[in-house]
């Protein structure tokens, strides 16, 4: 039965909240390594579980959307505060940014949906593709392609982090696609997630 609810549920707002709050810890100043390979799995789960059950892709949706919309709002707060300085209406770009990163990271997760009931492909394969392919669509877009925000960003931050993330030899979406798949992974087993 497809869920056609606009508002999410109790337990697809936790999972999302979970994931923005990991996401945000993901990035400095913060200096955690874990929450970067696990940030986006609280919301996969709903995502595949949503897409096994067949509910529709509306529920990844409102996750996803959730999700971008609070953990891109935590990571880019510094905007509306820092052209404060130029402008009033710094506020409104800040707005702006979320209301297009918010949408963008919801499609991703319908995007994820799509896979996993096509494919029926493990989360660990599908969930590194489906997130490093809208991070280089983010990477290209003009007015709201933030370069520093993808989660490869994150794992080069310090010595630590590069030996936990592991090597590049890809670049920065293959270091986004390894460190994803390594926390997909290990959620998988620690979580029960459906293969």
């Amino acid at each position: 039965m497809t869920d056609r609810r606009w508002v999410p549920t109790r337990r697809e707002t936790g999972a999302a909240l979970a994931s923005a709050l990991l996401f945000a810890l993901s990035f400095p100043p913060v200096p955690l390594v874990v929450p970067a390979f696990l940030c986006l799995m609280p919301v996969a789960i709903i995502v595949a579980e949503a897409a096994d059950k067949r509910s529709g892709w509306g529920v990844a949706m409102r996750a996803g959307t959730l999700f971008g919309l609070v953990g891109y709002g935590i990571n880019l707060y510094w905007i509306a505060i820092a052209l404060r300085l130029y402008t009033n209406l710094a506020f409104l770009a800040f707005i702006g940014a979320l209301l297009g990163l918010g949408p963008i990271v919801g499609f991703t997760m319908a995007a994820l949906y799509a896979g996993r009931r096509l494919t029926r492909w493990p989360m660990a394969v599908l969930l590194p593709v489906v997130w490093a392919t809208s991070e280089v669509f983010l990477l290209y877009l003009p007015q709201i392609g933030f370069p520093w925000l993808p989660l490869c960003c994150c794992t080069q931050v310090s010595r630590m982090r590069r030996s936990v993330a592991g090597p590049a030899p890809g670049g920065a979406r293959s270091s986004t696609s390894c460190l994803l798949s390594r926390g997909a992974r290990a959620s998988s087993v620690s979580m029960r997630l459906p293969a």
